[in-house]
């Protein structure tokens, strides 16, 4: 018994480290892609982006000889979440044209609650009252970052809040597919849409393309390593934990964020855009904290169950 719980701490411990390292990969595709603003056009990073990951996982199937990756039992679902990713990636790229990485950032962790909030409508999930307090807690974190009617609101913040539903709806389709199609046919289809429309051409006359060869490397990173790497061990740790004990570590990603965006680009996060990520976060932690609980209860209730029957 003491030998298999040790196995299992060391597999949440194995979990952790999978997740913590994710969400850097994640940091660096934001903070990379805002570099690389400055050096090409919006439209070839974003189509690359999809273009790499693509290509990325096409070889690591054959490499590791899934001929079959690309057959699904539901074409139709995979076909509206990858656009639904491609549209929160588009968004998401536009906003960081304009705002600072620990904006953008800040304002995406409200999606875990909007997930929570309208998965039911869609999965048949049990909806309690208190994850609609939570996700106002939320949205008055969001408030406090935008602080629409003074001087510090930009129209590209709206961008960012407009991305968090597009990125619940691609979660709950994520659900979906999860349950008819395995891990490996999901990320083919995850950088399809993406790379199928040629999104390059629309700023095809605007190009000003850098004579360095750094830009061009952190061009192909972006898709090929980052996002590939980083969806790769996002699913691993979800292997090795369970989501709950995966879900607190997501939200280091504002520390890597705002260490990257001062290396980079010398900006720090305000006393605004803390306190309002803080709000955020703390209603995120204090709804998944009740759904543990929910869950464990309802396991006990049931072993207890069967106990006495």
């Amino acid at each position: 018994m003491i030998e298999r719980f040790a196995n299992y701490e060391e597999h949440r411990l194995l979990g952790v480290g999978l997740m913590i390292a994710a969400v850097i990969m994640f940091a660096g595709i934001d903070t990379t892609t805002k570099y690389l603003l400055g050096f090409f056009p919006f439209y070839l990073v974003l189509w690359l982006r999809f273009a790499g990951q693509l290509t990325s996982h096409c070889g690591i199937a054959f490499v590791l000889g899934e001929r079959s990756f690309w057959k699904t039992n539901c074409l139709g679902l995979q076909l509206l979440r990858s656009t639904l990713l491609f549209l929160a990636t588009m968004m998401n790229f536009w906003a960081l044209s304009y705002l600072p990485l620990s904006i953008t950032v800040s304002i995406l962790f409200t999606y875990p609650l909007i997930v929570a909030a309208f998965a039911p409508l869609v999965l048949n999930e049990r909806l309690p009252a208190s994850r609609w307090l939570y996700l106002v807690l939320a949205f008055g974190g969001v408030l406090i970052i935008m602080r629409p009617g003074t001087i510090a609101f930009t129209w590209p913040m709206l961008i960012s809040f407009a991305c968090t539903f597009v990125v619940a709806a691609y979660a709950i389709t994520t659900r979906l597919v999860a349950r008819r199609d395995r891990s490996i046919t999901s990320a083919f289809y995850s950088g399809l849409v993406g790379t199928a429309i040629p999104v390059w051409l629309f700023g095809a006359g605007e190009w000003q393309l850098p004579d360095t060869v750094l830009p061009w490397v952190m061009l192909f990173a972006v898709g090929a390593i980052f996002a590939s790497l980083g969806h790769g061990l996002f699913g691993a740790a979800h292997r090795h934990a369970p989501a709950p004990v995966l879900a607190p570590y997501i939200y280091t990603q504002i520390i890597w964020v705002s260490v990257a965006s001062y290396l980079v680009f010398g900006d720090l996060p305000d006393g605004w855009t803390i306190t309002g990520c803080l709000i955020i976060i703390a209603a995120n932690l204090r709804y998944l904290h009740i759904e543990w609980q929910t869950v464990r209860k309802s396991a006990n209730n049931n072993a207890n169950f069967k106990i006495a029957s």
